[in-house]
């Protein structure tokens, strides 16, 4: 029995000993210089630092009427401004409902440039879409992207895209950072 162990230990250590690395790929012997030189060394990732961080949270709209494809704001609005390379993230939840009936609503979070009163949404044409009943529910959004630099005012938006009014509406809550 002994003998067999050590005979097993030392083929073991022989292996070991004259072990040659083999390219998995050719199934050739290697190179042991080049073993280590192929390796890959991870680095640390660069971690983002937030330029700006805006509260949109209060009041909403009371009544949402159709609108035909036209992004309506739902609560406040803020201000944010935008460098060269500078990313803008965000989320946004608010709480929607009709007093009869249901209407088809799509949801997402926006933006207007400086000077222009028309609303964009961050997601174009992926935004949510879904039912507000009588039974008021929230409605949660995330979106992010990219804009040339500038000053835009960002929050939460609504596109009624029923016949009916919306109208057992309450709050919206959400923030938007930009990003380096």
């Amino acid at each position: 029995m002994k003998s067999k162990l050590i005979l097993t230990c030392g083929f073991l250590l022989t292996f070991l000993f004259f072990a040659v690395p083999v390219d998995m790929q050719t199934g050739k012997a290697g190179n042991k210089e080049n073993a280590i030189k192929d390796k890959v060394f991870k680095t640390e990732p660069e971690v983002p630092s937030i330029s700006e961080l805006v509260d949109f949270s209060g009041q909403g709209t009371d009544e949402i009427f159709p609108s035909n494809g036209v992004w309506q704001p739902f609560g406040p609005y803020r201000t944010v401004n935008i460098q060269d390379k500078q990313r803008i993230v965000g989320f946004g939840t608010a709480v929607f409902g009709t007093t009869q009936g249901t209407s088809r609503i799509s949801i997402s979070l926006c933006y207007a440039r400086s000077g222009s009163t028309a609303l964009n949404a961050f997601a174009g044409n992926n935004h949510l879409t879904a039912d507000a009943d009588t039974s008021r529910r929230t409605f949660s959004v995330a979106a992010s992207g990219t804009l040339p630099a500038g000053t835009y005012s960002v929050g939460y938006c609504v596109m009624n895209r029923g016949t009916q009014l919306i109208n057992n509406n309450d709050y919206v809550n959400g923030w938007m950072m930009v990003v380096n």
